[in-house]
């Protein structure tokens, strides 16, 4: 199955994919808000996306010569938005 099959088989059923973007210059297409889809960077789609969900949680971190790590109250929330890349199309 191609790349293409594959995005396409999980758009046709509605179904979303949820990832962690490490390169924000890459280059990719998001819907305005009158539904056209515009292309740029994946940093200034960023701009647009809507917080979904706020997590809190406390994780143990060793810093540095600390004899013992210290528990430190991590916050990460979830973005969102319709994305594309220009193979998908």
């Amino acid at each position: 199955m191609t790349r293409v099959a594959v995005w396409r088989t999980i758009w046709e059923q509605q179904e979303h994919v949820v990832c962690r973007a490490a390169h924000r210059d890459r280059i990719v297409q998001w819907q305005t808000e009158s539904g056209e889809w515009t292309s740029g960077s994946l940093e200034k789609a960023a701009e647009r996306a809507k917080v979904l969900a706020a997590v809190q949680t406390k994780m143990e971190v060793k810093r540095g010569k600390q004899a013992h790590p210290k528990k430190q109250a991590v916050e990460v929330a979830h973005f969102g938005l319709p994305l594309s890349d220009h193979l998908s199309q």
